[in-house]
Formats: structure tokens, sequence, C-alpha cells
């Protein structure tokens, strides 16, 4: 490398010194000098240390320079035991983030500068999110560890070693596909879950019913219309919730069409626009109306982990069947099978319906059908949810869900009225 090269290299195994030593000295800024084993200036040398290193190495070779990494590593644990037998603190944190400061700053000279910079921040935030990891510890239960542990190691292991093919007869079920999509879905679902964990199931019926959207928008309202028995008095308010819950469900449902096949979002945007601008009308409209009540006496929303092995095994299932009845019923019928398919499916969860809908839709089922599938699945779970609110919530829950519904599928014939004007209409007959 010429001199130039040299210079940008070595400066930046010094900023990559710097800013994790920034974040060290931060956590250790209490600290009398002396009494620590590596502040700013230490960590910043390190980082240079180990870019002179590398650009010495064609000279003194890998050997010389690991047992230079050694010895630092040595020098570090001697400082870090003196430090241990005074104040009887045994962290290591400071000691491992010097020596991945030395590699950081070696590999800034000899490997690749941007991959180098990007490992040197994300480790500057693990360091720096000490705090919040350990709130995440807190709230993580067991058997939701040992669930998301199970279903990754299905995953990565079980994954590569199913068949990447069609085995059935009628070459609806891939294995592989199948299994990639229930992760997918799992996977959504777990972001919201993991939400309501990390900013507390208390925090209020309605933050909890959006973020229970990208749960289980159907879950959230079974559970809101229960506790609106309980609390008739919070009725309203539980009712924007669902109805929050519905509206986020299409946002998830554009999710998992961007992920899956984009190819159908751009035709069902406007409408499901106009769905979501419709039902947060109704929601806010019930929010003020609720303005300055209390919500004391109501228990927070809860969910089941989606990373459960069982539900992950159910979402397999029911898309597996999903996706032999639409096959069977497009060779029989059409389109106009998978239609009515996906009305009776959208009465229980959309997600099944919206992942194959968008999976087919650069194939047999088309872009333009596969749009219509999703639209119906939406209207169908929505109306699904109406009449679970009325059984379970009694007759006003269901009127105030059915006012949220009406307004939501309003505004999506709303913008299936304009699209045309922008070239994205759908052909409906």
């Amino acid at each position: 490398m010429d001199i130039f090269d040299l210079f940008q290299r070595l400066g930046l195994a010094l900023a990559i010194g710097l800013l994790i030593g920034l974040e060290r000295g931060w956590q250790e800024r209490e600290v009398a000098e002396g009494g620590r084993v590596a502040g700013l200036r230490t960590f910043a040398l390190i980082g240079l240390f180990g870019g002179i290193c590398g650009a010495l190495e064609p000279r003194l070779g890998g050997i010389a320079v690991g047992l230079l990494f050694m010895s630092l590593a040595a020098i570090l644990a001697a400082f870090r035991w003196l430090e241990a037998s005074q104040n009887h603190e045994y962290g290591t944190t400071t000691i491992v983030a010097a020596l991945l400061t030395f590699l950081l700053g070696l590999f800034a000279v000899m490997g690749d500068m941007t991959t180098a910079a990007a490992a040197a921040v994300v480790s500057a935030i693990l360091l720096a999110s000490k705090r919040a990891l350990h709130e995440v510890l807190k709230r993580i239960t067991w058997e939701e560890l040992r669930a998301s542990l199970i279903l990754l190691a299905m995953s990565f292991i079980a994954l590569p070693l199913l068949p990447d093919r069609t085995v059935d007869p009628i070459g609806a079920l891939n294995p592989h596909e199948l299994w990639i999509l229930t992760i997918l879905i799992a996977a959504v679902s777990f972001i919201g879950y993991a939400a309501i964990k990390l900013i507390g199931e208390e925090k209020g019926v309605l933050v909890g019913g959006a973020i229970g959207g990208f749960v289980s928008s159907t879950a959230t309202t079974l559970n809101y219309a229960g506790l609106a028995r309980s609390f008739p008095q919070q009725r309203l308010r539980l009712s924007a919730g669902a109805i929050l819950a519905n509206l986020v469900m299409a946002i998830r449902a554009i999710v998992l069409v961007l992920i899956v096949g984009s190819q159908p979002a751009r035709l069902i945007a406007l409408p499901l626009i106009g769905f979501m601008l419709g039902s947060g009308l109704v929601a806010a409209a019930f929010v003020r109306r609720t303005a300055g009540q209390a919500e004391s006496g109501t228990p927070p929303l809860t969910l089941k982990n989606p990373f459960e092995i069982t539900m992950a095994l159910k979402f397999g299932a029911m898309l597996a069947v999903i996706f032999v009845v639409a096959k069977w019923l497009q060779g029989v019928a059409g389109a106009k099978g998978v239609f009515v398919l996906s009305a009776i499916a959208g009465l229980a969860d959309i997600d099944a319906m919206v992942v194959t809908s968008a999976h087919s839709a650069s194939g047999a089922l088309g872009v333009g059908d596969a749009a219509i599938v999703i639209l119906i699945a939406i209207i169908s779970n929505t109306f699904s949810k109406v009449v679970l609110g009325a059984i379970t919530g009694g007759m006003r829950m269901g009127l105030q869900l059915a006012l949220g519904g009406l307004a939501g599928l309003a505004g999506m014939a709303a913008g299936l009225y304009v699209a045309p004007f922008v070239g994205l209409g759908l052909t409906l007959w």
C-alpha cells in the first residue's frame, strides 16, 4: 500500500480506539485517575498499536504479531487482577473491549476499512447498551428464551436439511419455502411481542392495541373484548385499541407482501392507506371522547410468544393447508376459487392468505388476483373481529368495532376508486 493509504488506515485504527475508549471512559468517568485499567487515551493507543502491528506484519510475520497480541492480553489481565484485588469487582468487559480494539486496529490496516469501522460502531453500541440489555434480560422469561432458541435451532439447523422442491402430487408444497414463510410470520409477530415486553405491558390500552396488532390483531381484539365485559367503563377506549390493532393489521400485511413478493404491494397500497385512514379517524374520535378518563383498573394486554414451537407449527400447518387448497381450487375454479378460500381463511387470520398470494403473485395467480385475495382476506377478517367483539365483549362493543370496520372499508373503497387515476387500479370483475 502507498503512504497515503497507510496513513488513512492508521487514522482509522486510531479513530476506532478513540470511539471505544470514549464509551469506556464515560462508563468509568467517576473512577479516580489511575484507578482503571484503560481509559480514553489507552484505548486510542491500543487501536493505533493494532494498526502499526498490521502495517509491520509483512516484515515481522504473523507469529510475531500474535505474540504482541498475547503480551498485550497478559498486561491487561495483570492490571485487571490488581484492580479487582482492591475493589473486588471482577468484570472483564474492559479487557475484552481493549483486545477487540487491538484486533479492529489490526484489521483496519490489513483488511476492509468499512467493515472495521462498522464493527467498531457496533461494538461501541453494545458496550453502551449495558443497562438496556440487562433490562431486556429481566423481562424475558425462561419459557420465552427456550422457545426462541428452539425455533432458531430448527431454522438454522433443520432448514438446510429440508428439500427445496415440491413433494406432493399437485406441486403445492415446498418444505424449504414453507418453513421460511412460517419463520417470517413468526418473526413479524415476535417484533410486536418484543415491543410490548420492552415498552411495558402496562403502558396503556392504545399502545398495547397498536403494538398487539403486529403480534395478532385477532388475539388483541379478543383480549380487549374480554376486558370490556369486566371493565365496561373502559369499553370505548378498549374498542379504540382493538380498532388500532385492526389498522396495524393492514401495515403488517404490507410488510409481509414487501418481504415475500413485492409486486402486489403497489396495487394494495392506496386501498390499505384508505382503510387505515378510515379506521384511524374512528379510533381517534373514540379516544377524544375518553380524554381525561383514567385507565386504572384495566389489566395489561397479554399475548402469547409467537416463537413458541407449537404456535410456529400451527402457522406452518395452516400455511400448508392453504397452499394445497389454493392450488386445488385454482385448478378447479381458477382465481374465483382462491377468492372464496381467502374469504373463508380470512375469518380466522390473514397471514396465511397474504403470504400465499404474495408468494404466488409472480406465478399462476398473477399480481392483480393476488392483490384482490389480500384485500378480501382483510375485509373478511375485519368482519370476523366485529362478530367476535360482539360475542365476547357485548353488543355495544360489537357496534363500536363495526363503526371502525365500516369506516375502514369505506376508506378502502375510496382508495380503490382513486387508484385507476394514478395507474394503480385493480380489475375487480
